[in-house]
């Protein structure tokens, strides 16, 4: 019912308008005709062709407005000024139907009324002093029309110029009444006329700054339009009546018909801004509605208020720590250079951090309560996110400090018990040297079987450390360390890597273990040979190891754990295992 009732009343408005348009272009063969030396718009062609601009850009302004802006009454509004401005020149329509003389002569004083009444319209609310000036503007005008249609003969009346023939609803000529209402009349319009100038000027410069944009192409047009109303006025008291051919009179139609022309083209402007900003604003809840990836509501909230250089920056935890939409760290001092930076706040906490244009003030003004509820989501998005980051760091420094630890236990027992096992075994093979001289075999033999014992334990701890961090991983690189393993395996290893370039430490040990665990896995499934690959695929590296075993059982936690802390991945299937790191 809704939209029925929204499509019948378009259709009324665009029927409406192409009446007055109808009007207007009556007017204007009034103007270029019989009316030529009646009205202004009939003074040259030029003049005419302005009257008929200026009304129908005010028709369809009007018509724009209903539909761009969902103002229906100020588009109304701007089609009925568009309507009594194109018909005063049928006023002076010189042997035309004297009633439609009469109406039109009625008529044409309702610009001023309506297009104050249209400027009060485009910015509500409104207090009671300007609805009271609003409707006392309407009231004026129409007990004026009233009364010069009922008292005023044109054949008596010495400043006739327009309509001098015949008055359809006289009842009786009064002509002293007339002039005193015609003085009131003139000092009414000038007051009306200051008041519209002042109310322009004073919304548009106090108004919401978001508007502010919209409202200056409004207001000065109407400004300019209630001041010349008041210089008209202020003119015609040295003039005994109206004359197109005088140039100052003249001049005070071109510059109203050019105010009002450039009042339909602001609204034009102005309803293109708003439906911009409507779009903008649509995309931005759109994306606010889904999940957006992080950074899509910073670049649609920048295209909606136009600043597509706009940042956002979100506060989590008791700490107040900044973050962007990612969970990265941002420090306070990144933003702002040379930027402004607002804080948006919903229910009294901050919600985000936004760094924008220095021309974009009172940003907060701009965003409804259904944005900000979008970025209170994502804010909490991107303390999930900040979150999980600091947890993988978290996982990658224990990682860290374990291979550190690793190569720190390894170091000790190379430089330690392995230097004393040597000593020992020197000095255990300097003994029996001693023992076989002096002939003593039984000494000689328990000094050999001393040193086999000391050599074992020598080997068994050279394993054991470089079980706990081989050194050549260090000294030579992952393919160094994959092939001395493969020569030290339980089964075959078969290794291809190719040219690989150093990686960090940690991705490198994570890589190494990963292999070292899957072998080991393999030969408890019973395999005999396993197939190590490693390679660089766009900024990871990729090891893939596969075997001939039996299906895998086992989940590899801690491979998985390695790897996850470094941001990679771990993809286990029957027989194979392939790692996935960062290599940054």
């Amino acid at each position: 019912m809704e939209r029925l009732g929204a499509a019948l009343g378009s259709t009324l408005r665009i029927g409406a308008a192409l009446l007055v348009v109808l009007v207007g272009v009556t007017s204007f063969s009034v103007a270029t005709g019989a009316g030529r030396f009646t009205s202004y718009a009939g003074r040259s062609g030029p003049a005419a062709t302005l009257m008929l601009a200026t009304g129908t850009a005010l028709v369809v302004a009007g018509l724009a407005i209903s539909h761009g802006l969902r103002v229906p009454l100020a588009g109304d509004l701007a089609l009925l000024a568009g309507l009594t401005w194109l018909a005063a020149p049928l006023v002076g329509w010189v042997e035309g139907p004297p009633l439609v003389r009469s109406v039109a002569f009625l008529v044409a004083g309702f610009t001023l009324p309506l297009v104050l009444h249209l400027l009060v319209a485009l910015a509500p609310p409104s207090g009671p002093v300007v609805r009271t000036v609003v409707a006392v503007a309407y009231s004026e005008v129409a007990l004026v029309g009233l009364g010069l249609a009922l008292f005023r003969d044109p054949y008596l009346d010495p400043g006739c110029f327009a309509n001098c023939t015949v008055n359809p609803f006289l009842v009786r000529p009064l002509p002293g009444v007339v002039s005193v209402v015609a003085d009131v009349h003139r000092w009414f319009l000038a007051g009306a006329g200051g008041f519209l100038a002042g109310l322009a000027i004073y919304r548009a410069a106090r108004g919401p700054r978001a508007a502010r944009p919209q409202a200056w192409l409004v207001g000065l047009p109407s400004a300019l339009f209630g001041i010349v109303v008041v210089a008209q006025t202020l003119v015609g008291l040295g003039h005994r009546g109206e004359d197109p051919f005088d140039p100052v009179l003249f001049g005070l139609y071109v510059a109203l018909a050019t105010a009002l022309s450039l009042l339909a083209a602001g609204l034009f402007v102005a309803v293109a801004l708003v439906r911009r900003r409507r779009r903008a604003l649509s995309h931005l809840t759109s994306v606010l509605a889904g999940i957006p990836a992080p950074g899509d509501v910073a670049a649609a909230l920048g295209e909606a208020v136009g600043d597509p250089d706009l940042r956002l920056a979100y506060r989590v935890g008791g700490s107040g720590l900044l973050v962007d939409a990612g969970g990265k760290p941002l420090s306070q001092s990144s933003l702002g250079n040379g930027r402004r930076t607002t804080s948006l706040t919903r229910n009294g906490v901050v919600v985000a951090v936004v760094e924008h244009s220095t021309s974009l003030v009172h940003l907060e003004e701009q965003l409804g309560s259904a944005v900000l509820l979008g970025l209170e989501n994502e804010r909490l998005q991107a303390e999930v996110l900040a979150r999980l980051e600091q947890l993988r760091s978290s996982r990658e420094r224990i990682v860290e400090a374990g291979d550190l630890e690793r190569r720190r236990l390894e170091r000790d027992l190379h430089d330690g018990a392995q230097q004393s096992l040597l000593a020992l075994s020197y000095d255990v093979r300097l003994a029996r040297a001693a023992a076989a001289a002096e002939g003593d075999t039984q000494t000689e033999s328990r000094l050999r079987r001393a040193t086999q014992l000391t050599q074992g334990a020598l080997q068994d701890l050279r394993e054991l450390a470089h079980g706990i961090f081989p050194s050549v991983l260090v000294e030579v690189g992952l393919v160094g360390a994959l092939l001395g393993f493969a020569d030290l395996a339980a089964i075959p290893v078969q290794v291809r890597a190719g040219d690989l370039d150093r990686q960090p430490g940690p991705v490198e040990a994570a890589a190494y273990f990963g292999v070292v665990e899957a072998v080991e896995d393999a030969a408890r499934r019973g395999a005999t040979c396993v197939h190590v690959t490693a390679e660089q695929d766009r900024g990871r590296l990729v090891v893939q190891v596969d075997d001939d075993g039996t299906p895998r059982t086992s989940p590899l936690i801690e491979v998985v754990d390695r790897v996850g802390a470094l941001g990679g991945s771990t993809i286990l299937g029957l027989t194979a295992c392939r790692l996935e790191i960062p290599c940054g």
